[in-house]
């Protein structure tokens, strides 16, 4: 199999990298940036149609996993163009190259989604989609442009992730946060952690069963067209899990809510219906455990392609 993979630099990519060696994959990488290397195309901005149709044509790939993407931080202008433009620009130079008959699965989010209520039942994928943030509304339209070229006879798949941790996730993450905080504490192993809202309760994948999940997907000719949900059905509270990490490092802390770090527009609970996804792959993915949380404090990363 021959791959190729934008996004290979961040979290998420680092971990499809290791599953497709795995598999005996040969991998190919693209993006904005990245450091000059065979194998790795920088692409002339987030519209380079012509430069990446160029370099998909030289070496055609069998599947395409479009996992860049950009979470806060940055303008929105910016965001939009890494979370909307450049997954167009894919679809466009698959075409130009034509290569449209290769599937392509494209990473979506469950920020997407909206508002959740306490009261709901788990989200299946019809559940209407009304985002409130920059980055939930930029990575709908990507699911919209995705969509609508499967419209066209295109195989494209959209996994909508729920929530994933893993080593080498980033530090704008709650648990990635909790494990930098509690390995501040191990030179005394006393102290704090400070923490938002630990009553949300979330839908936790680990990182390495999202990288499998996703390499089942893209050649599922089910799961073409569709969005497809990225999740175990079974939500778990922040609370519960920084308890559970700071038990894992053996030390003695205390928690404190900072009032600094609580978000207005956070969802009290958000949790998928993994239905349509194990009617494909075959099984409902276990949610996160303690190996990924003991990964998360030992601050072990993935191995990674910029």
């Amino acid at each position: 199999m021959r791959a190729i993979v934008s996004g290979s630099g961040g979290f998420l990519g680092g971990h499809l990298l290791r599953e497709l060696a795995g598999r005996g994959a040969t991998v190919g990488t693209f993006g904005i940036r990245g450091p000059a290397r065979p194998g790795h195309l920088i692409l002339d901005g987030c519209s380079d149609v012509a430069g990446l149709a160029a370099w998909l044509r030289a070496s055609p790939p069998d599947a395409v996993f479009h996992m860049a993407g950009a979470t806060g931080g940055i303008p929105v202008e910016e965001m939009y163009r890494v979370n909307v433009v450049l997954g167009v620009t894919l679809i466009e130079a698959l075409e130009v190259a034509g290569l449209g008959h290769v599937p392509i699965l494209m990473m979506g989010s469950a920020a997407e989604i909206g508002p959740v209520g306490l009261e709901d039942p788990p989200i299946a994928e019809e559940r209407p989609c009304r985002p409130v943030t920059a980055y939930g509304i930029s990575k709908h339209a990507q699911t919209l442009h995705g969509l609508a070229a499967a419209r066209g006879g295109r195989p494209v798949v959209v996994a909508r992730l729920f929530n994933v941790a893993g080593p080498g996730m980033g530090g704008y993450t709650a648990l990635a946060e909790f494990a930098r905080q509690i390995a501040a504490c191990r030179c005394d192993g006393v102290g704090v952690v400070r923490s938002g809202d630990l009553d949300s309760i979330r839908d936790y994948l680990s990182a390495e069963d999202v990288a499998r999940l996703v390499v089942e997907l893209v050649s599922a000719p089910a799961a073409w067209g569709r969005v497809v949900n990225l999740c175990s059905g079974r939500g778990q509270r922040i609370r519960d899990l920084l308890e559970r990490m700071i038990e894992l490092s053996g030390l003695s802390l205390e928690i404190e809510t900072d009032s600094g770090r609580l978000r207005p527009l956070d969802v009290p609970s958000v949790v998928g219906d993994p239905s349509l996804l194990a009617s494909i792959v075959g099984r409902v993915p276990a949610p996160m455990g303690d190996a990924t949380l003991r990964g998360l404090l030992a601050g072990e990363t993935p191995l990674r392609h910029s």
